[in-house]
């Protein structure tokens, strides 16, 4: 049975800022970053970088580690199914 692809860490930011009720404006602001960057990573154009992860931990209150996390487990899937066939990528 193929393995689901875990989506990209940017749509979880944004949905925690829609919940927050941010804006990328006032959010690349505090985090320090362009917003046309952070607008990229919400877009899944992007990834989370280490300087962003550390950010986003202290503006959500759940530490670097978990964003580093989403990207690594994105960035293994989009490896792992480098290659294959439409018919063979997961859902």
């Amino acid at each position: 049975m193929p393995m689901k692809n875990p989506a990209h860490p940017g749509r979880m930011i944004g949905s925690n800022l829609d919940a927050m009720r941010l804006s990328v404006e006032e959010t690349a602001l505090k985090l320090q970053v362009a917003p046309a960057e952070l607008a990229q990573v919400i877009k899944g154009q992007a990834g989370v970088t280490d300087a962003l992860a550390v950010g986003l931990g202290e503006l959500f209150g759940n530490g670097p580690d978990v964003w580093r996390r989403l990207q690594a487990a994105y960035d293994a899937a989009q490896e792992r199914n480098r290659g294959l066939t439409p018919a063979e990528q997961p859902d």
